[in-house]
């Protein structure tokens, strides 16, 4: 096998990893994928910061904390089984009318379970995956004192080609969110899309170098039956740096930047032990 072919593997686990917020790929080439009856271990903490200025009547800034585990098992050649699972740490604080507000905590997020099929593989055509999420149990963020069972179901495609040291890269996600209870009221958050075209370039056996756009839709809520609010989009810049420790562990640190409105911007740091 040679290093090229390798060191893809890190590569794509850079381009296509296991997100805390969204839950979007749970794949790992040699690492794309984890070999039949072996199993790998994921750690993953994400910062994330925004900031809101009402216009004239204060502002608002928060920071989240989350960390992500992760497990995943290898039933054949071309499928795979996982399970994640997050926690959240927040910290706001609001200077509004002349008037200071502070709150903070932690809880357990979510989670999930999912699976991963290759349908072909990086030769003459550019390799194709597919996936599908069902998460199992998580807090609504507008109620983080309860707990929605069942309501959350992922699935998508992803896609890759490498030219060396080129590999290139997309994923595309689709979200269904069922309708809740939340605060008394009848919530349906309804669909979400997103689409990440991403490239990478690997700069030698042990440092490859990222960069993508994230694109993501978002239909508007329905509450109590009724439309509230408008369909949302939003692109974000991704740019990031992995490095491969060794055979056993690569490490990635990514920055997602909002072009398009003032959702912040977030770090994520990923580890990943095979």
């Amino acid at each position: 096998m040679s290093m090229f072919t390798k060191v893809i593997g890190s590569a794509l686990l850079i381009l296509l990893p296991v997100s805390l917020s969204k839950a979007e790929l749970p794949i790992s080439v040699d690492d794309i994928f984890v070999q039949q009856d072996n199993i790998r271990f994921g750690l993953s903490t994400q910062y994330l910061n925004r900031q809101d200025d009402i216009d004239s009547l204060g502002t608002i800034n928060s920071d989240q904390l989350l960390l992500g585990l992760s497990v995943r098992y290898g039933i054949s050649p071309k499928t795979e089984v996982s399970a994640n699972t997050s926690f959240r740490y927040w910290n706001e604080r609001a200077y509004l009318l002349g008037k200071e507000f502070s709150d903070s905590g932690s809880q357990w997020e979510s989670l999930s379970i999912g699976v991963s099929h290759k349908l072909s593989d990086d030769y003459l055509r550019p390799a194709l995956l597919v996936f599908g999420e069902f998460v199992v149990a998580e807090r609504p963020s507008r109620a983080p004192s309860q707990v929605e069972y069942g309501k959350t179901y992922k699935m998508g495609a992803a896609t890759y080609k490498s030219i060396d040291p080129i590999l290139l890269s997309g994923l595309f996600v689709a979200e269904y969110h069922a309708e809740r209870i939340i605060n008394g009221l009848d919530v349906e958050p309804g669909i979400s899309l997103r689409l990440e075209p991403k490239v990478a370039f690997i700069v030698n056996n042990r440092v490859t170098l990222t960069g993508g756009i994230r694109w993501q839709w978002r239909e508007r809520l329905r509450i109590n039956g009724s439309h509230s609010g408008i369909n949302l989009t939003e692109t974000s810049l991704a740019m990031g740096v992995g490095y491969h420790v060794s055979e056993k562990l690569t490490l990635s640190f990514e920055g997602d930047f909002a072009v398009t409105n003032d959702r912040g911007s977030s770090l994520t740091l990923h580890f990943i032990y095979r």
